[in-house]
């Protein structure tokens, strides 16, 4: 663009004070922005490429983008239906359609085509009220009359089957009902239900005075009443389990008793409570014939609690959290001799029913707590209340399809400006919340330095 040291920008600087060359000045800007621009032809493939991938990325961004306030606000919702703004669709019966006068919205083809045929036919129930209120405006047959109710019932009784047909398809969820039906035809062609005819069931239960039919039933039960070798035989069973139980408890030696015993008494000193000495041996405690134990005990010697925990522990913290120090006559199996119930906690049962931090959606733990310990039965709350507990978050109606979600005004509203204004909400929130926890730490050390004025 450089010719004998002029340029296409020097150019153009100089008409910037000319108000009439304006036009030219901006035709000017757009070549010089255009000589600027890269030159696609002198790209390689894969760089023309890597530009439209980089450009589609951008695009589709700033296009999603525009969905993210309104899927937030629809998280956050306790429940959410499918499909959205879902007006549920009534369909009219056939005693509406009989008795209604006034045309409403025509929606099946079926009531299209009745609407197109009787206008051409110039019967309709208007004219057919006035016709026969004034006789002498009568201008077609009595045929025509007929034919047109014949047509009318045939269309009304094609409404009822569809309705019908409607009705009986709306059931079928699955392939459920056809199985009942194939299982109630296999049960009457096999004779399954026979005797289910109330002169049958009288006879079944008359019928036990028959000769016949008296020790039908019981022929094997009066033979093994009547046998004594089987009765034997049970009696050699249970004496053969009592012996065996009674092996069983003096197979235990003494020594496997005293053992267990041991051990048990171990387990109960440990967990047991240990008093904590908090007096140090040291200088001023060494005392014999002549000396006199002092007074007054150094701080050097006193020692705080946490410290002799700490080292007792020997830096294990996890063992000490799982120990519980119980005294021995509180134990459970302090009256069991032969049993030992373990007194420590289980970090397994701990884990698997106790959640580590407050879930999201509540706010603190006094919520959470609250909502876990609330009764959602209907026996202790309202039928209202009872539903609300038990909704389920996401809800999707019946028969609906769930489209995915359009562009509209609702989706606008909730665009980035309405993100920047929650996220500085957000953020005023939090300086309020950093300078409240602020300020508590600052009473709390004034009400702990008059304290310590107090007891000066």
């Amino acid at each position: 663009m450089a010719s004998g040291g002029r340029t296409l920008e020097a150019l153009v600087s100089s008409l910037v004070s000319a108000d009439a060359n304006t036009e030219i000045k901006q035709k000017f800007k757009k070549l010089v922005k255009q000589a600027n621009e890269p030159n696609n032809e002198d790209l390689h493939q894969h760089e023309k490429d890597e530009l439209h991938r980089e450009l589609s990325y951008k695009q589709t961004s700033r296009m999603m983008s525009g969905y993210q306030g309104y899927v937030s606000d629809q998280r956050k919702k306790d429940t959410v239906s499918f499909p959205l703004n879902f007006s549920p669709r009534q369909t009219p019966n056939i005693s509406q359609i009989s008795n209604s006068r006034i045309p409403k919205e025509l929606e099946t083809n079926l009531e299209k085509q009745l609407a197109q045929i009787l206008p051409k036919k110039e019967v309709t129930d208007k004219n057919l009220k006035q016709l026969t209120q004034n006789p002498k405006k009568i201008q077609f047959s009595v045929d025509d009359i007929k034919d047109r109710q014949a047509h009318i019932a045939k269309l009304r009784a094609v409404l009822s089957y569809q309705e019908v047909k409607n009705r009986r398809h709306n059931k079928i969820k699955s392939k459920k009902e056809e199985k009942q039906i194939y299982d109630r035809a296999k049960e009457r062609a096999t004779l399954r239900h026979k005797n289910t005819s109330k002169w049958v069931q009288r006879q079944l239960r008359l019928g036990f005075n028959d000769n016949g039919t008296k020790f039908s039933g019981n022929s094997s039960n009066s033979k093994g009443r009547n046998n004594p070798s089987s009765r034997i035989e049970i009696i050699e069973q249970l004496r053969r389990g009592e012996e065996l139980k009674r092996r069983r408890k003096t197979h235990i030696s003494a020594d496997e008793v005293e053992e267990f015993k041991s051990e048990k008494r171990r387990l109960a000193l440990e967990d047991a409570p240990k008093k904590d000495t908090l007096i140090l041996p040291g200088w001023g405690f060494w005392i014999g014939e002549g000396c006199k134990a002092p007074r007054k005990i150094p701080k050097s010697a006193i020692v705080k609690k946490k410290d002799i925990r700490s080292k007792s522990a020997g830096g294990n913290s996890s063992n000490s959290s799982d120990s519980v120090s119980i005294d021995p006559s509180n134990r459970k199996d302090f009256k069991m001799p032969r049993v030992i119930v373990s007194e420590k906690r289980d970090k397994k049962f701990i884990d698997n029913y106790t959640v580590p931090k407050v879930p999201f959606g509540y706010e603190t733990k006094e919520i959470y707590d609250y909502m876990m310990r609330r009764p959602t039965g209907p026996e202790w709350n309202t039928g209202k209340t009872h539903n609300t507990c038990i909704e389920p978050h996401v809800v999707v109606h019946r028969g609906a399809i769930v489209d995915p979600l359009k562009w509209n005004k609702q989706v606008e509203s909730l665009g980035p400006k309405r993100q920047e204004t929650m996220a500085r909400e957000a953020a005023e929130k939090k300086e309020t919340k950093k300078a409240k926890i602020k300020r508590d730490a600052e009473q709390q050390r004034r009400f702990e330095k008059s304290q310590k004025k107090k007891k000066k």
